[in-house]
Formats: structure tokens, sequence, C-alpha cells
């Protein structure tokens, strides 16, 4: 602007000179001239401002393209929740969308016949899926258990994310976790969920996954404070998935068969499986004392013919624990524990036959652990050193051992009866006692190649 006006100020004063050389023209240069120098720098500054505006213009474009893209992504996303039962909502919506989907995808019709063929479809799926899971991995785990058995009875992600941090609170409180470092844990284990099993958090697939998955950890269903299987937690999901109408107590009985790992499952026969999830669903998913006390027996006495060895050490420390457990009642009669609606729960048909039967099967399943690792094997020597004194045996007991009580200073710890009883003690034991205990161990033993000979020959291609 000074330019400007110093041009004009110039030409003013030079059209007043009297007889100036170039008269007008001189005047009109002066005038003008500052003008024809401006323009190009005008033209510069002009360049700069259009490329700001150009570039705050581009800038606000790609803003409005990721927010369009945002709704449109969130809209499809909704859509896929409705379409796969995850999120529900009034119920012409859902069943629209789900069907909807389904009619673009696998050809299903919109009309009542269709959403007939619609549910058909649905548990087909969830049957296939299943299928496919047993036959391509017999190890199949979805990762953590504590993440496995709240994708059971969620029916959302939000309803997931709250049964995570309620069931494991206690646990992420011992390491120090804040209340926001638990919500992200929940949310990291429901995206190895379904990323794992490929099916959205609350729908019926998911659930059917997680607890087949549960079932086939190494670490599923297992109580790590008491060393037992959690049999009130597997009639809890039973109930569940029963009421939901995911599962029928035949397809839990089938999957708690499947992990060949987990001897406590493979090893009872499919009516004791079956019986579990009848057990949780006459109770409202609770067991009763003696209930549980059946079960536990069961699987303990039916692992006596499971060719497994005992290679799972929560398996072993099971099964070396619940054996302890018997070896005292047996001994000292004491059946806490070990009675199910007034029946004894020991094997045997008197005090000598129970002594042996029960010895053998100790014995067994120490054979069994030998070829596992030596914490399994640690597992069965801590049993066997239990001391008992006579006065803590029973009557009948007492009887039978006298030649070992009276030899060991009147008490004998559980190998040197478990070594009378085989007759491989320095003190000669009943020979009657020492006959029932071989033929028991012998009788166990053939169980248990006669189930691995059955086993096998399931596994082999039928020949013409």
């Amino acid at each position: 602007m000074a330019l400007l006006a110093s041009g004009e100020v110039m030409a003013r004063v030079t059209s007043q000179v009297d007889n100036l050389p170039g008269g007008y023209l001189l005047v009109v240069i002066l005038f003008f001239g500052p003008i024809l120098l401006i323009i190009p720098i005008a033209q510069k500054f002009s360049g700069v401002l259009g490329g700001a505006i150009g570039w705050a213009s581009g800038l606000g474009s790609k803003a409005m393209g990721r927010g369009n893209k945002f709704l449109h992504d969130s809209s499809e996303y909704r859509k896929g929740e409705y379409a796969t039962g995850a999120k529900r909502g009034p119920g012409i919506v859902t069943g629209y969308a789900r069907r909807s989907t389904l009619a673009r995808q696998g050809g299903v019709s919109m009309t009542r016949s269709g959403r007939r063929q619609y549910r058909q479809a649905e548990k087909k799926l969830i049957q296939d899926a299943a299928a496919e899971r047993a036959e391509k991995d017999k190890g199949f785990s979805l990762g953590a258990t504590d993440a496995t058995i709240p994708a059971i009875y969620a029916n959302s992600r939000g309803d997931y994310l709250r049964e995570y941090v309620n069931r494991n609170r206690h646990a992420m409180t011992q390491e120090g976790l804040s209340e926001h470092q638990m919500q992200q844990r929940a949310r990291m284990r429901m995206a190895q969920l379904e990323a794992g099993t490929g099916t959205t958090m609350g729908s019926r697939a998911m659930k059917a996954a997680a607890f087949r998955g549960q079932t086939m950890d190494g670490a599923g269903w297992f109580n790590e404070e008491t060393h037992e299987t959690d049999f009130r937690a597997i009639a809890e999901a039973s109930n569940h998935l029963i009421k939901q109408g995911v599962m029928s107590d035949e397809d839990i009985g089938g999957i708690l068969g499947q992990n060949q790992t987990r001897a406590d499952f493979s090893g009872m026969t499919f009516s004791q499986r079956v019986g579990i999830a009848t057990m949780g669903e006459q109770g409202n998913g609770a067991l009763t004392v003696d209930e549980e006390n059946l079960l536990r027996s069961q699987s303990y006495q039916s692992m006596r013919n499971s060719q497994a060895e005992l290679g799972n050490l929560r398996t072993a420390r099971k099964v070396a624990r619940e054996g302890g457990m018997r070896l005292n009642a047996t001994l000292t009669s004491n059946m806490d524990g070990f009675e199910s609606n007034g029946n004894r729960l020991l094997t045997g048909s008197n005090d000598m036959d129970t002594l042996a039967s029960e010895f053998a099967t100790f014995a067994n399943f120490q054979d069994m652990a030998s070829g596992a690792s030596i914490d399994a094997r640690e597992q069965f020597a801590t049993q066997l050193q239990q001391q008992y004194y006579s006065e803590e045996l029973s009557d009948g007991m007492r009887t039978i051992l006298q030649p070992l009580l009276d030899a060991r200073g009147g008490s004998a710890s559980t190998q040197e009866i478990m070594d009378y009883c085989r007759g491989n003690s320095d003190v000669r034991a009943n020979q009657e006692l020492i006959d029932l205990f071989t033929s028991r161990r012998r009788e166990y033993s053939s169980g248990r190649m006669s189930e691995a000979a059955r086993r096998a020959a399931m596994t082999e291609a039928p020949t013409i």
C-alpha cells in the first residue's frame, strides 16, 4: 500500500512542474508503475494462500471420509451382531436381520418356512463345527481356561466383560491389576476367543465352542486348590447350555469323552458322562454332596481301564489324592466322602476284599504313572508315606494286618501295607489276601489292555 501511495504522490508532484520533459506520459508512468511492480509479488503470495486453502479443504474431506467410513462400518458391525444372534433387539429387527443375512448368503427365503430352515441350519452349523473340531484336533484348546467359562454364559460382548471380571476378580486383584487393567484383559481374552472360533461372543456357536474348548484343555474343569475335577462347574454349565437349547445331555456326554489326555473324563463310560449333565439339569445346575461323591468315585474307578498314561499332571494329582483318601477310608472305615445315598463307594464285598481291591487299584495307577513324568510318580510316592498306628485302624483291618503291626512295633506305613498285600514283605501275609490282591491286579491290567485294544480297533479302517 505504501508503494502505491508513493507512486501517486510522485505523479501529483510531477504534474505541477511546467515544461516537464515527457509531459503527462511521465506522470502516467509514475502513477501506474508501482501497480505493475506489485503484480508478480501478488501472484506469488496468492499461490501460497491458495495452496493452504486447498490443503485445509483436503484435510476436511479426509476427515469427513473417515467419519462416513466409521458410521458405515459401525452399521455393518451391528447388522452382523444381529445376524449372528449376539445382539438382540426388538424381535422384528433381530429376526429380519438374521434371516436377511442368511437369505443373502445361504439362499434361505424370508417366509415362515425360511425361519424354520434358518433354525435347522443354525443347529446343523453347531453340530458340524463340533464334529469338525473333534476330527481335526484331538487336543483342541481355546487358550486360557479362565476365558472360556465366562463365554459359556455370556449372551453379548458386554455380558462377557462383566462375567469375566466377576469370575476372575480375586485372581486379578492378587496380581495387582487395576479395574482398567482388568477390563483390558477381559477385552483381550474376548478377542482371542472370537479369533479362535470365528464366531461372535454371545452366539450359540460360541457357547458350544467354549464348552468344548474348556473340556479339551489339559487344565479344563479342574480345581487347582483341591486338585479335583470340578464336577460342580460342569453340571452348572451343562444345565445352562441345555436350557439355552445349545446342546443336549448326550452332546455334553460325547464332548466330555473326546479329550484322551484327561483320563478322568475319557475313562468314564458314556452313560456316566451323560449322567453329569442329567444331574446338573435336574438340580438346576447344582449337585448334591452324594451326587458329587458318586461322580468322583466313578471317575476314579473308571480310570483303572484307561489306556492313557497319567502324563497329565493334573490328572495324576487327582488320582493320587483320591487314591490316598480311599486307602485311608479302607484302613480306618472313615466313610466321609465315600458314601452316596447310604451306599459305600469303596470296592469289595468284605474287609479283606476291599483291602486287596483298593490297594491293587492304587498299584495299577502307580504303574500308569511310572511311564509319565517324575512329578506324576512323586504324587503317588507321597501318598504311600502315610503312617498308620494300630489304634487308628478299624477292627477288621487291624485283625488282617496284625502280623505286620506286631513286627513293626504297632504301626505301619501305606507302602509297607502295599508290600504286605503283594507278598513282598519280610512278614508273611495271609495267602488269601495275597491271592486276592494278585487276582485284582490281573483283572485291572487285563481290563486296561482290553480297553486299549477296543479303542485301537475303533480307529482302524475297515477291511473288505
